[in-house]
């Protein structure tokens, strides 16, 4: 764009720099979690960019002591299933800080077992994830948002374990907990899982399929795969 600087080729070295002295700057893990979370709509890139911050400035003890680490942990194990690294996700979700034995919110507990459940997901263990995704998704007191969190989960769950009609019924039962959280993220990522449900399945209704394309063709502004991939876990 006319008056725009051009891209120099370090120009993503020049970006960490700034971005390390804006951490050191506010000396708070919380700025990660934040930064974190806005990457992940960025897919490979910023899944990369993820990973830097976390092993940069949060991978040591000192810093699990701060009550944004379990974010940035969650951020973290995100980014390695979006850059293929299954077993780096594994390990990563199954360590065990100290700062995570003294959780009690029952609501941050489910939060980190819905992360847990992913690797497990794409390491082949469909009965561990589903047993994990369900554990969230069966509970009484189970916030709607994360209820359905849960429900996109088993519903993968299902299809890897070759059961795609299953899943789809099962999404087909999310619209009213959708439409209670009011969060567009959620109905977005609900349009294209169920929307290809319905068209893969033998009995799938296809005005479900097509109702599902019309949504995400009219918030195509916003919307695309990497921001679809990012909010699959």
């Amino acid at each position: 764009a006319p008056g725009r600087p051009a891209q120099t080729v370090d120009s993503t070295a020049a970006l960490k720099s700034q971005v390390a002295a804006w951490a050191e700057k506010l000396g708070d893990v919380r700025c990660f979690a934040i930064f974190g979370q806005l990457l992940k709509a960025t897919g490979q890139r910023g899944a990369e960019f993820t990973r830097y911050l976390y092993k940069w400035r949060v991978d040591s003890a000192a810093t699990r002591h701060d009550a944004a680490f379990p974010r940035l942990w969650r951020l973290n194990i995100e980014a390695l299933v979006a850059l293929g690294r299954v077993a780096d996700a594994w390990d990563a979700a199954h360590m065990t800080p100290t700062t995570f034995d003294a959780i009690e919110d029952p609501v941050e507990l489910m939060e980190m077992n819905l992360t847990r459940a992913v690797p497990y997901l794409y390491a082949g263990d469909v009965q561990g994830a589903s047993r994990i995704f369900g554990e969230v998704y069966y509970r009484p007191d189970s916030p709607t948002t994360l209820k359905v969190r849960a429900a996109f989960g088993l519903a993968e769950a299902l299809v890897f374990g070759g059961e795609p009609a299953d899943a789809r019924n099962l999404l087909r039962e999310q619209y009213d907990d959708i439409a209670a959280s009011g969060d567009v993220t959620l109905q977005a990522r609900h349009a294209h899982l169920l929307g290809e449900l319905e068209a893969i399945t033998e009995d799938g209704n296809a005005n479900f399929t097509r109702s599902a394309a019309d949504w995400l063709s009219g918030h195509g502004e916003w919307l695309g795969d990497e921001r679809l991939t990012a909010t699959s876990a």
